[in-house]
């Protein structure tokens, strides 16, 4: 049987929240900020770290202990 890895969440307990702005991932708006003040969902950010960036998807950076590698 082949498992599938389980999504880790990332604790964004700490993170600030703003006016809406777009999502640096999805482009919606977004209340929460990353660890580094741009507007992004949480559950964007999951899905980003699950998968690597690319030079056509840099967007996608990936994330470890709330803040961008």
């Amino acid at each position: 049987m082949n498992a599938k890895p389980t999504a880790v969440g990332l604790d964004w307990s700490r993170h600030k929240v703003g006016d809406p702005r777009p999502c640096r991932i999805c482009r919606r708006p977004a209340l929460m900020r990353d660890a580094n003040g741009i507007p992004c969902h949480k559950v964007c950010a999951e899905t980003a770290n699950e998968r690597p960036a690319t030079p056509t998807r840099p967007h996608l950076q990936l994330i470890e202990g709330g803040r961008t590698a």
